[in-house]
């Protein structure tokens, strides 16, 4: 996996006082780290169940 900014900003605890969250581009939908922290989980587990494993290829339509 290549190292980006996102990685780091969501490995990464937030400065004191600071608090990180995304907004969907050309939306008006936010979340925070937490809320993205546990979206995350839910695909993981989620790709588990259907057999994709760590290493395997994806690929993603928007």
């Amino acid at each position: 996996m290549t190292y980006s900014v996102v990685n780091q900003m969501v490995t990464s605890a937030p400065a004191p006082g600071h608090r990180i969250s995304f907004v969907r581009m050309g939306g008006t939908e936010s979340l925070d780290l937490r809320d993205l922290h546990e979206r995350a989980e839910r695909l993981a587990l989620r790709m588990r169940e259907l057999g994709v494993e760590p290493g395997d290829r994806i690929g993603i339509l928007a």
